[in-house]
């Protein structure tokens, strides 16, 4: 009888422990929840323990149901970490869409884990994600929003999956540092600023499948020299002085340092390597070079945002005779300037928003006195000395 009784207890008991709940604290939320779940009862955020951990997303992670039943991710408070998990469900539901973002802070993730339940990029989603080096858009995305990646300023290389068939407008915008981007066969149209002010851009193949581009897609794209052009487009009208073809690219990269070949002539597009201090290459292919018009050296630094690009210092070779105008634009830790006495000219706006205080030019006064200065040459760097092999000019 006794032991009937105890069963009798021990059901009952158990009963009242699966009607009641068994409570637990939720890390991400902090309030009292139903630990039998695997999900917390009252924020549906993964509890510790109940899931696999890859599975529970980052912490600080807000998401929103849908008119679907899926849910969407919002950045929330995740600002402060270096790599950041979306979860595939939430609340035990599919997660399938990143939302758009309106605050404009910079995210400072390096990494992104996207699962394969998202499907949707919105607009700004990554905006000022200012970490990102290297991006691969997941081939289940179907749909990546205006300005996704604005202001990605050190992203270097994206490649988008077979399924987007739009790149809207100003969606790599302001991504200062891109030098790679692979277009897929399933691009159709390319919208409005969609590449504004990518600095770095000196090639890119245009797919077969491409019906449209904006004439502003590519604007402020001073160094884009090379178009690798599959479709049926024209792009007179796109661009300036260009070299458009198909097959491989043309351009070449010698320790960190750029070129190209246009109508026989060697051009310096740009410098992409770590180091502070440079000293330019005398020639390219045996040969002499010129310094690409306006961009090949500027924009060595990116606006104060981290950077692997920090040049201080600049030597130029002997080879070179003509400084371009606005040769070192907003190169703005740049302190010190070598110029050869070979030089004749200088263009204007040569170090405009940049630090320069010292130019070592290693002529003498005389010979600096006939360098041919083109007016608003020193602008931004008026008080600048100019040390000759005799002396100091200010």
């Amino acid at each position: 009888m006794k032991k009937i009784l105890l069963s009798v207890l021990s059901v009952l008991l158990l009963f009242l422990l699966a009607s009641c709940g068994i409570k637990s604290t939720c890390n991400q939320c902090g309030e009292q929840c139903d630990a039998t779940k695997n999900y917390c009862s009252n924020c549906g955020a993964a509890l510790s323990g109940s899931v696999d951990e890859n599975e529970k997303g980052s912490e600080g992670l807000q998401y929103h149901l849908k008119s679907d039943g899926t849910y969407s991710v919002a950045w929330g408070t995740t600002n402060l970490l270096d790599k950041i998990v979306i979860p595939k469900t939430y609340n035990g539901k599919p997660v399938t869409e990143i939302e758009t973002r309106g605050i404009v802070s910079p995210w400072k993730a390096k990494e992104v884990v996207i699962p394969n339940t998202i499907t949707t990029i919105s607009e700004r989603a990554f905006a000022y994600f200012q970490y990102l080096t290297d991006f691969v858009v997941p081939e289940q995305i179907v749909s990546i929003g205006a300005g996704a990646f604005h202001g990605c300023v050190n992203l270097k290389a994206i490649t988008l999956p077979n399924t987007i068939k739009t790149i809207e407008a100003r969606t790599f915008q302001f991504c200062i540092s891109l030098e790679e981007i692979f277009l897929p066969d399933s691009i159709e149209e390319i919208k409005y600023e969609a590449f504004v002010n990518c600095y770095q851009l000196a090639s890119i193949t245009i797919p077969d499948s491409v019906k449209a581009i904006d004439n502003t897609a590519f604007n402020s794209c001073g160094r884009l020299v090379e178009i690798i052009n599959y479709s049926n487009l024209n792009f007179d009208n796109y661009f300036n002085k260009r070299i458009v073809h198909q097959g491989e690219s043309l351009i070449k990269n010698v320790d960190g340092f750029k070129f190209i070949t246009i109508d026989n002539t060697n051009y310096l597009i740009s410098y992409v390597g770590g180091d502070e201090k440079i000293t330019l290459p005398k020639y390219y292919n045996n040969s002499t070079y010129e310094l690409l018009p306006y961009y090949s050296l500027a924009y060595l630094t990116n606006f104060g945002y981290p950077s692997s690009i920090n040049v201080t210092e600049v030597v130029i070779p002997e080879t070179i005779t003509v400084i371009s105008p606005a040769l070192f634009h907003e190169t703005r830790n740049l302190i010190k300037i070598t110029l050869p006495k070979t030089i004749t000219s200088i263009g204007e706006d040569f170090g405009r928003e940049t630090g320069i205080s010292d130019i070592y030019y290693l002529g003498t006064k005389e010979e600096w006195e006939k360098v041919t200065l083109e007016e608003g040459w020193k602008y931004d760097i008026g008080n600048a000395i100019i040390h000759c092999t005799d002396g100091d000019l200010s």
